[in-house]
């Protein structure tokens, strides 16, 4: 679409993003709710206007063709995400779980859930240029060589016979998880008859006749068209009656616009499908859309090229022209600031260095005044003077004591809290002394507000003259004032050494009046730094080195090239019946919908930092769908790592190398995300017997959590990721102090196989196969296995952080409403009584 388009539509969010804040803190102000009910469905009401503004503000960031609005719009999503988990955070500790539903809240604001599924990215962390065309370099490499070998290696005439008959097991599923990968549908070479061979001579024949006879009567046809458009050209052909002529131009009139009229409506029909998710959009319109967006992101740096280029042009002409001009100016700025200081306090201040600001600083007046600092200065000589007597063990055991007691007053407030968090949780369970629930005071909403200021400060005006310069490409008046401020400070850095020695001058010669008048000086306040944290440090590894990793890793098959995968790839819909289920005091289970929205969150966080990720759940349940689509969506490297293979590592040693060199190539290509497949195997309770295993699954499990679990620091953006089928044959403790987070992916239910057979019927064709062979392969697939999901929720209910919280607040809701109808009933006696009492009195 146009960028007239999307600008009108940017303008429409921002007017829609005021309403809500102005809603949004009037409720801050006044709402209190009766019943958690209530609360909930104020915040996802809240929640769901968030996260449809917030879509709609990525998608015109995508399609922004404005170079220096970008980082405004970025600011302004930023602010708006950050509000987004906060009410995910708020709704997590209201209804004590990690999922929350979409419904009550969604309909409430007249909204579906396509509009509030986050599914995109707007924000990620970008590796730097030389890593990634290193990777793709490398990549293309292995590509080479095993096309090279493809082509070298000696072809089995049985094998070539037999290749299209081979077709994979998981066919329809990238991410099944069996150790089956391939089946052969060999076909039954009987004997064939005599008859049978003359019938299959008789049709050959009859085919190719009839293949003759088609062709000449096409080529006849097309010489005789030939013929008639020759006559026509040369005007020798007859023309036609113009009766008969009108006839037919009214013909033609009425059936194209009847087929006009269809093709209208069935484009319209299959446009709400496709909003409706009743079809699915082909991958030809995939493909296009992808295009695109890369046509635009190549116009955009286009744009972006352009401007640069034009502000290093108007600085060098400000520097050329004007350069002199700021430099005298600058430098008599400073002077007079040291004919301040020296008038009020007989002093000069140090220049500030290049980390505190530089002398853009002095000039932004930053720095403290003299009488500011003569009065800091006095309390430091103070301390000093006081400290001059103590010994240093003295001063070293005041220090420890003040700490001590602010440890002390901690624990007292923290033990305040608790005490009133209990008597609040007791109140909470008694009916007639219950607070009911405040809506909870927000951090964020005055960072959308200055996000919202700054961009009304700078655009309003630009917006509302609607140039073409203001929807695409610059604003010529933003450049000018950007090659301003940028020619000010090169200015400022070349008058900084001249002002350094001239500061060196005034002070010897201040020392050398003090030293002739036998006066004191004051002398420079010593800052006291804070010691910084040292990080641990990794040996650098050079390009080639990493480039010889990962070729290792790739032919290794633990790099791998995955797919690119959409978030909506994890197909499923919501539990539209969980809010219902919660108020009833029952568990309710996420469907797939629920957990693109928490998997969303989770690769968000991938460019915050490291984490650490448990996915729980039954074979073919998606788990390397969604982890797929975590590294599509942050562009990471995606590492995976399969236990099983493991095993078959020489020794020890082989396999505590083949970690670091995993380690050291995922720090070196950040972001990355880090699959182990089958933790079940090296967290098992009873250990299989070493002799068919290999290496033991204990030692695997030391090394894995050595190696990679534990030597990673909390801003290395690295995702690890565990996969796990049977998690109560396992040591939980273990695992979950291995992996805190816990995700349960939730059973192939019947809206799941519908959208999965839709799928796979338009694929059909694709693949090659008919659906006999379809029907046939799935009533003799062996390898489905029906799982008893009771398990798995049991397993997650008992063991998990938040599976246990869950369960206890919903015991708690059970007592809570139990004492609610007891305490209705009571009232309702008394009332009774009072009732019958006064009627026997009249």
């Amino acid at each position: 679409m146009s960028s007239n388009f999307y600008f009108i539509k940017w303008k429409n969010v921002l007017n829609s993003l005021e309403a809500l804040l102005r809603t949004d803190l009037n409720y801050q102000k006044k709402a209190h709710d009766k019943q958690l009910c209530e609360a909930v469905l104020r915040l996802s009401s809240v929640l769901a206007r968030y996260s449809a503004l917030y879509n709609e503000a990525s998608e015109c960031l995508h399609n922004n063709l404005q170079v220096q609005k970008k980082k405004y719009m970025q600011e302004l999503i930023k602010t708006v995400e950050n509000r987004i988990i906060e009410i995910k955070n708020e709704l997590q500790n209201l209804e004590c779980s990690q999922c929350h539903f979409v419904g009550n809240g969604v309909a409430r604001e007249i909204l579906t859930p396509d509009n509030t599924q986050l599914n995109d990215l707007p924000l990620v962390f970008k590796r730097c240029d030389e890593i990634e065309t290193l990777i793709k370099e490398t990549y293309k490499k292995i590509q080479g060589k095993k096309a090279i070998d493809d082509l070298t290696k000696p072809k089995d005439d049985q094998s070539i016979k037999n290749k299209t008959l081979v077709k994979a097991i998981n066919w329809w599923e990238d991410d099944y998880e069996s150790d089956l990968s391939q089946i052969s549908l060999e076909k039954d070479e009987d004997k064939i008859s005599e008859d049978i061979m003359k019938s299959r001579y008789f049709i050959d024949m009859i085919k190719s006749h009839e293949k003759s006879r088609q062709t000449i009567s096409l080529m006849r046809s097309r010489a005789y068209s030939r013929r008639i458009w020759e006559r026509e050209l040369s005007g020798t052909l007859k023309h036609a009656p113009y009766a008969l002529r009108e006839k037919s131009a009214n013909l033609i009139q009425i059936v194209l616009r009847a087929y006009f009229a269809a093709k209208r409506k069935a484009q319209l029909k299959i446009r709400n499908d496709e909003i409706l998710g009743l079809r699915l959009i082909g991958s030809a319109r995939l493909q296009m859309a992808i295009n695109t967006a890369d046509d635009k992101e190549v116009i955009l740096l286009k744009y972006q090229g352009e401007c640069e280029q034009q502000s290093k042009i108007t600085k060098q002409r400000l520097i050329e022209s004007k350069g002199a001009e700021l430099m005298e100016d600058y430098r008599g700025f400073i002077r007079n600031w040291f004919y301040d200081w020296y008038e009020q306090i007989k002093f000069f201040h140090e220049l500030p260095t290049d980390k505190e600001g530089g002398l853009a600083s002095i000039i932004k007046e930053e720095l403290p005044s003299p009488a500011q600092w003569l009065e800091e200065y006095n309390r430091y000589m103070h301390e000093k003077a006081s400290n001059k007597t103590k010994t240093a063990l003295q001063i070293k055991w005041e220090k420890m004591k003040e700490k001590q007691e602010l440890k002390i007053k901690k624990k007292e407030k923290s033990i305040q809290n608790k005490i009133e968090a209990e008597l609040k949780r007791k109140m909470m369970k008694n009916p007639s002394l219950h607070p009911g629930f405040r809506y909870p005071p927000s951090r964020t909403t005055e960072l959308i507000l200055k996000a919202l200021e700054h961009y009304h400060k700078d655009w309003d005006y630009l917006d509302e003259l609607d140039t073409l310069d203001v929807k695409k490409g610059f604003v010529e008046r933003f450049n000018i004032e950007d090659s301003w401020m940028k020619a000010k400070m090169e200015v400022l850095v070349n008058v900084q050494d001249d002002m350094r020695n001239e500061y060196k001058k005034l002070k010897a010669a201040l020392i050398e009046d003090s030293t002739r008048n036998n006066e004191k000086i004051p002398e420079a306040i010593k800052k006291v730094l804070k010691p910084k944290f040292k990080h641990k440090k990794f040996a650098k590894v050079s390009n080639d080195n990493t480039s010889e990793l990962i070729e290792n890793l790739v032919n290794r098959g633990i790099l791998i090239e995955y797919p690119k995968t959409k978030l909506e790839d994890f197909i499923g819909d919501h539990n539209f019946a969980g809010e219902d289920l919660r108020y009833t005091f029952q568990q309710a289970l996420p469907y797939n919908g629920d957990t693109r929205s928490m998997w969303w969150r989770v690769c968000r966080d991938v460019s915050q930092g490291h984490q650490k990720i448990l996915l729980v759940g039954p074979n073919g349940c998606g788990k390397t769908k969604l982890v797929h689509a975590l590294a599509t969506l942050n562009n990471a490297v995606l590492f995976v790592l399969d236990p099983t293979v493991l095993k078959n590592e020489l020794t020890a040693i082989h396999l505590d190398k083949l970690l670091d060199s995993i380690r050291t190539c995922a720090l070196n290509v950040q972001p990355s995300a880090i699959y182990i497949k089958h933790l079940q195997y090296i967290f098992c309770k009873k250990v299989p017997t070493e002799e068919d295993l290999g290496i033991s699954p204990k030692i695997i499990k030391r090394h894995i959590v050595k190696k990679l679990l534990r030597t990673t620091h909390r801003t290395h953006r690295i995702t690890i990721i565990g996969g796990c089928t049977e998690p109560w044959t396992v040591r939980s403790k273990e695992l979950l102090q291995a992996f805190p987070k816990v995700l349960l992916l939730p059973n192939t239910c019947y809206p799941v196989i519908l959208e999965l057979l839709q799928d796979w019927v338009t694929r059909i064709a694709i693949s090659g196969l008919s659906p006999v062979q379809i029907h046939e392969h799935i009533l003799n697939d062996d390898s489905a296995v029906k799982c008893d999901y009771t398990k798995y929720s049991k397993w997650y209910s008992e063991k998990t952080h938040w599976g246990r919280k869950e369960k206890k607040h919903l015991e708690e809701q059970r007592e809570f409403q139990k004492a609610t109808d007891l305490f209705i009933a009571e009232k309702n006696k008394q009332k009774n009584r009072e009732k019958a009492v006064t009627g026997d009195k009249s």
